[in-house]
């Protein structure tokens, strides 16, 4: 049998070189280095940028901070006008993206605003804050909202929170020029760590010290937290928490021979999301700290029409004396 094929070039009648496939194996070769010699590049880039990192508190950078920072968003809390006293606004820097690792601390919690505006009310009445014997620490500070309220107030105040969320924390006390004026200060704090506990009672009793708390019974240490009893894992390592800085105090005092005991109160505010949630907080707080003494008060959301309940331990090392 005979056969005839027929085949036509391209049109430009020219017949195409025949290529040569390159083997698997160094193809992949080939593309592993390149994406080598990409991610070193990128790398060095990167290196490049932290050696010429700019200084965001300098008055020269203040334009690029927005730029060359992580920090997503801001927040402005304005002062209302109390007794004639005018104090300059704070700006919170918040982190909604999670760049800084704060988690959920890394925003500006509706509740922790509308405490900060309770206590100005407070000052406004009976210049709470800014009592020379009114001593405070914070416990889940997140973007430090409430303590530089306090600071700006002239409270003196120690904010705490979890090394992973210090960063910003730390950020916007310096943003504030609240860091270094000798009223706000900032330790990491982890809730039902004891090993951690140690390391912060030396802040918290050079803290006491500095402002004369263990000389004069007049003193009172406030615990001021914001929001923070929303999960139910969070409650008995709190309440230890609390139970531990009243024993750290009591136990100075007992060694320095004092007889008088300070006050410490606590002011607790949250919102009511979960009934059940917040009903198991407060019976754990009467089965395991059945001397603690507390009353509520209800913070009313003009805007939202919202409530959220403050909640006040009196007397946390004197337990015998009435509200």
């Amino acid at each position: 049998l005979l056969c005839e094929f027929h085949f036509q070039w391209p049109r430009d009648d020219v017949p195409k070189k025949k290529t040569r496939t390159m083997p698997k194996r160094q193809r992949q070769k080939k593309s592993n280095a390149k994406v080598k010699t990409k991610t070193s590049d990128k790398c060095s880039k990167a290196k490049k940028k932290s050696e010429t990192a700019i200084d965001p508190y300098s008055k020269q950078n203040k334009r690029k901070l927005k730029s060359k920072t992580k920090v997503t968003s801001t927040h402005q809390y304005t002062f209302n006008d109390i007794d004639g006293a005018s104090y300059e606004d704070i700006t919170i820097h918040e982190d909604k993206s999670g760049e800084w690792g704060g988690d959920i601390g890394s925003s500006v919690w509706k509740v922790s605003y509308m405490f900060a505006k309770y206590l100005e009310r407070l000052q406004s009445q009976q210049q709470f804050v800014s009592d020379r014997n009114h001593l405070f620490i914070e416990l889940g500070a997140g973007t430090g909202i409430l303590g530089m309220v306090i600071g700006r107030m002239n409270g003196k105040i120690i904010c705490t929170e979890q090394q992973h969320s210090m960063s910003l924390l730390e950020f916007n006390l310096k943003a504030n020029a609240l860091y270094a004026n000798g009223r706000v200060d900032c330790y990491p704090l982890h809730w039902g760590s004891h090993a951690n506990y140690k390391l912060f009672d030396k802040k918290l009793l050079s803290f006491l010290s500095e402002h004369a708390f263990f000389k004069h019974k007049e003193k009172k240490l406030y615990i001021v937290i914001a929001d923070c009893i929303y999960l139910g894992v969070l409650h008995a390592i709190l309440l230890d928490t609390i139970q531990h800085i009243c024993d750290a105090i009591r136990t100075e005092l007992f060694v320095r021979g004092i007889k008088h005991m300070n006050e410490v109160e606590i002011l607790m505010a949250y919102q009511q999301r979960n009934e059940e949630n917040e009903r198991n907080f407060w019976k754990c707080v009467n089965a395991e700290y059945a001397t603690w003494t507390y009353r509520a008060i209800e913070i009313e959301d003009e805007v939202k029409r919202t409530y959220v309940q403050c909640f006040k331990k009196i007397r946390g090392l004197n337990s015998s004396a009435d509200d």
